[in-house]
């Protein structure tokens, strides 16, 4: 069941991740305006680290390799992004995902 759980997880943070990296200007409106005030980056480099990083650690995840520190990274991210979107079909959604990540990081 756990690998299911890393596929699933996996694939969605790939898909995201590729998402960002090749259009980040698409995606700039998610980044809260705290975190553009507070950056040295631009909006579109926040984007495009953000899917790297994403995709390094759905890495991670679906080779095994620091599952539990990549999972807890993850969740950490995903419970922002929820947190940021709020009562949302997508903040919801992200809730989801977090508590996958979890699934992860707590398991036996």
């Amino acid at each position: 069941m756990q690998c299911v759980l890393r596929v699933g997880l996996s694939i969605v943070l790939f898909w995201f991740g590729i998402n960002q990296i090749l259009d980040p200007s698409k995606w700039t409106y998610f980044i809260p305006e705290w975190v553009v005030n507070i950056s040295p980056f631009t909006p579109e480099l926040i984007v495009l680290l953000n899917g790297g990083v994403e995709i390094i650690l759905g890495a991670f995840i679906l080779f095994g390799i620091f599952v539990r520190i990549s999972a807890l990274i993850v969740a950490l991210h995903l419970f922002l992004i929820a947190l940021s979107l709020g009562n949302t079909p997508s903040g919801i959604r992200d809730v989801g995902l977090a508590f996958m990540a979890l699934a992860l990081v707590f398991k036996k």
